[in-house]
């Protein structure tokens, strides 16, 4: 005997299961991509650290201390270049005043007038204060020029170092790349660690109680699992692998379905073979084989719940009285006598509709 089906509620009521459901499962892939990423925080090799055991020291230290001499170099000749920006601003104030003294002084021979003492004194003091000035700013120029063949030669010799820092780092790099490889992949394991154990435990939640009232909850966090995993496989492995394995995962799950749906027809459980029989009596088909149903208790044809006359039904058939059915096509009976009240019931269905006496439920005798 079936289980008498449970209650589903109202449509508003579903409808509000299956959205927060849907919410369920983002909350889940949320979840689960905190703890992937906290898994991901950890630290991988350091290339410095590497370098160490394969360049030579002395090499790094020189390397070191010529960066640092050229680092000062430049800061020197920067200010260099400051101090000659001041001499010259300095220098052409000197030049605009000593150019006025001398128009003055051009200006008394003309009129025959001697210079005082202060002007000639006045003019020496600027042709002095010009001449230490250029003097100075070609003091920074030489100091400048000194400064940038210091420059140049370090940097010649942090370029041939370099080279040879290069030479030995080789080895330094394909160690780094073989260690960070091998730490992507043990961050991969890690995490596929974490969220496949999860999928294939909610995949088997799922198939053992997938008739259960909280089956939305189940397969929401199996969709936010196999989600997460199916993100979490894109990331690390190659774009060449992960399609192979993307397309091989989506056949696996069809085929999954495919062998379900298929069993679920041959060998239906109670649930679904209830559903079943419910369905095909509702649009007026034999369950066994499909064929309209015809005459019986109604005189009519029902066709996907639509009655339809049969012109070949007399009238005297349309008055005629419930009485047993069998398929015309299959031979299964479809309508039999209740052995309780001897009312005509639905042969595939459990219970009488007149008494509710309850039958085993079955997919067809095959008669």
């Amino acid at each position: 005997m079936s289980r008498p089906a449970s209650p589903k509620g109202p449509r508003r009521h579903r409808f509000l299961v299956w959205f927060l459901s849907a919410w369920l499962t983002v909350l889940c892939f949320w979840l689960l991509g905190f703890v992937v990423r906290d898994i991901g925080k950890r630290p991988g090799p350091r290339y410095d650290e590497i370098e160490k055991q394969f360049v030579e020291q002395a090499l790094l230290g020189e390397l070191e201390t010529l960066r640092e001499e050229t680092e000062s170099l430049s800061t020197q000749i920067a200010n260099q270049r400051e101090i000659q920006q001041i001499l010259q601003q300095s220098m052409e104030e000197s030049k605009a005043a000593m150019d006025q003294l001398i128009a003055l002084h051009r200006l008394n021979l003309e009129q025959a007038v001697k210079p005082s003492n202060e002007e000639q004194q006045a003019l020496a003091e600027s042709e002095k204060l010009f001449l230490d000035k250029q003097q100075e700013f070609q003091a920074a120029n030489e100091q400048i020029a000194r400064l940038s063949e210091r420059l140049r030669t370090a940097e010649g010799q942090i370029t041939a170092l370099q080279r040879r820092r290069t030479e030995q780092s080789q080895p330094a790099r394909d160690a780094f790349e073989q260690q960070s490889r091998d730490h992507r992949l043990r961050i991969a394991a890690l995490k596929l660690g974490v969220v496949v154990p999860l999928l294939l435990a909610a995949a088997w939640v799922v198939l053992r109680w997938r008739g259960s009232a909280y089956a939305p909850i189940l397969l929401a966090f199996l969709v936010a699992a196999f989600w997460r995993v199916g993100v979490v496989m894109h990331e690390y492995f190659p774009q060449e692998w992960f399609r192979y394995i993307a397309v091989g995962a989506g056949i696996a799950v069809v085929l999954a379905f495919l062998i379900q749906l298929i069993r679920s027809a041959t060998s239906p459980g109670s649930g679904r073979l209830l559903k079943q029989n419910r369905e095909a009596y509702h649009r007026g088909r034999c369950p066994v084989c499909g064929y309209a149903i015809r005459g019986g208790r109604h005189g009519r044809v029902v066709r996907f719940g639509k009655a339809a006359a049969v012109p070949a039904v007399s009238a005297a058939d349309e008055e005629v009285q419930p009485r047993p059915y069998s398929c015309p096509a299959c031979g299964e009976r479809l309508f039999e006598t209740c052995a309780k009240c001897d009312a005509i019931r639905h042969s595939l269905l459990p219970y009488c509709e007149s008494c509710g006496d309850a039958l085993p439920l079955t997919l067809g005798s095959g008669r």
